[in-house]
């Protein structure tokens, strides 16, 4: 049931004036009914993302500025999607660990965790390595939900990006005409 803000403000005001002509007992099914009511349209309409966390997870380097790279890339989702429960992981040689930004988010309150890997290619890590340290998480956290997604892979949004590097670089000897040269 969708509804307008302001009609919601209106109700909520209506249901106040006439809950103080109720019996307690009405009243209390009234309260319960509204708020559970309200609570679930909130949530339909513009806090879904807000009960799921997200985790991005890259491979990891011991190279200091991968992490701004990182934060950057974490800085673009956020605004993107509309989550403020995005978290970097790293698989390997940085912090936070995947495991460490699992508990991160649990400790936020988030009972619902994906896990997008931030990976080209579904090599080892990802088909043996990152699925361990996955099922180990669901045994310790049996009341979470984890579910990964799948690897960057073949996109055409990727393939733009390459395509813009290339026509970025400067051109090569051999694309100068002999012309040019003299």
């Amino acid at each position: 049931m969708k509804t307008e803000r302001g009609s919601l403000q209106s109700c909520a005001v209506n249901a106040i004036l006439l809950l103080f002509q109720l019996p307690l007992p009405v009243y209390s099914v009234c309260i319960i009914r509204f708020y559970r009511d309200f609570l679930s349209n909130i949530r339909e309409e513009r806090l879904f993302h807000m009960y799921n966390g997200i985790i991005v997870l890259a491979h990891g380097s011991r190279e200091p500025e991968t992490m701004k790279t990182m934060e950057e890339i974490i800085r673009m989702i956020k605004e993107k999607t509309n989550n403020s429960m995005i978290r970097a992981a790293f698989f390997q040689f940085a912090a936070p660990s995947l495991e460490e930004s699992v508990c991160a988010l649990i400790e936020e309150g988030i009972s619902d965790i994906r896990i997008v890997p931030y990976f080209l290619f579904s090599g080892i890590h990802i088909r043996e390595d990152i699925p361990k340290v996955i099922s180990k998480l669901e045994k310790e956290f049996p009341n979470i939900k984890l579910s990964v997604s799948e690897t960057l892979g073949a996109d055409e949004r990727l393939a733009e990006i390459v395509a813009d590097r290339i026509s970025a670089l400067p051109p090569a000897a051999s694309d100068i005409a002999p012309s040019e040269i003299a």
